[in-house]
């Protein structure tokens, strides 16, 4: 490093040692050379400061750029095409064909038997709970009071097309999940999971050796969804009439 403020030995015409105001230039041997020289850090702050923009600008990037492919599905390849799948036209259009002659009466009836089903078998539930679920299957009357429950709660939109366009999304996100399980084992066995959607419509649609379907299946699913509370609070009520009056 250099030491500046210092004449230099060329102007000395008389003498070759250093002159009294030179001297008084130089560092004590107690100056601490930080104190006197000026680092090359500090004489080039900005390498730091661009060095540090350009590493949060990349990423930046690079985490922009993760979300984008996550929203993509770009690492799930069996959700990006059962996605695309239920999407279609084609199956958006057999979705709505199947909820306008599926949802009546004998529908609801069909899910709130087997949503109860369900929540006697719920231990969580408490044997109570249980058993006066078991008792409401097995009576008739009370199962139709049942029904007129669910009925009711599930036709809380008066509108008829806009109800049924409700169920119609509830049970493609269903159909989503479900294909997307179907692609995932089918990539799993090394087989093709692109171009699937006739594929995949015609299993949904297909009675199984039950005579049951995917997409009814689903549809019964999300009536059990939506009444699930009715259901449940049916039980809880019947269950108290019924300890109250074993009570008197």
């Amino acid at each position: 490093m250099k030491l500046g403020g210092i004449c230099s030995i060329s102007n000395l015409s008389y003498s070759g040692r250093l002159l009294k105001e030179d001297i008084v230039r130089l560092p004590s041997p107690q100056t601490n050379k930080a104190d006197f020289y000026v680092s090359a850090e500090k004489n080039h702050p900005k390498k730091r400061s661009v060095f540090w923009r350009n590493f949060f600008t990349a990423l930046t990037f690079g985490l922009t750029g993760l979300y984008i492919a996550h929203r993509n599905n770009l690492f799930n390849p069996a959700r990006k095409q059962a996605k695309k799948i239920v999407k279609s036209d084609e199956m958006i259009g057999k979705v709505k064909e199947f909820i306008e002659a599926a949802i009546n009466p004998e529908t609801y009836q069909k899910a709130s038997r087997k949503t109860l089903e369900l929540l006697s078998g719920d231990k969580s539930r408490g044997q109570g709970f249980m058993s006066e679920a078991r008792t409401i299957l097995d009576n008739e009357s009370s199962m139709q009071k049942l029904f007129g429950e669910v009925s009711k709660k599930l036709a809380d939109d008066k509108d008829a097309t806009s109800l049924k366009n409700g169920f119609a999304v509830d049970v493609l996100d269903k159909l989503s999940v479900r294909i997307e399980k179907i692609l995932k084992t089918m990539k799993q066995n090394g087989n093709d999971i692109r171009n699937q959607g006739a594929n995949m419509i015609s299993r949904v649609f297909s009675k199984d050796e039950k005579g049951a379907t995917i997409v009814e299946d689903a549809l019964l699913e999300v009536i059990g969804t939506r009444s699930s509370a009715t259901i449940e609070g049916f039980v809880q009520d019947s269950l108290i009439a019924s300890k109250l009056g074993k009570g008197a």
